[in-house]
């Protein structure tokens, strides 16, 4: 390669570098990500288990209000 091809290179090379050093995440960035994850993965399992409890109760409530509406006349 003459001297011309070889700076064209690391010109190129250079821009490419420059490139991927503004664009990729950082350590620190990644990290941020995977605690507000986390934190949104915990929220979403405290909900569904909220959701499975209401859901037993539901299903309680509405075996009761069907023994109780013979009893009252509503059935």
């Amino acid at each position: 390669m003459d001297e011309d091809k070889v700076i064209k290179e690391i010109i190129e090379l250079r821009a490419d570098v420059d490139e991927i050093k503004e664009t990729m995440v950082t350590k620190k960035e990644m990290n941020r990500v995977y605690d507000t994850l986390d934190v949104l993965v915990k929220l979403a399992k405290k909900k569904d288990q909220e959701l499975t409890a209401v859901t037993h109760q539901q299903k309680l409530m509405n075996n009761d209000i069907a023994r109780i509406k013979p009893l009252v006349g509503l059935a």
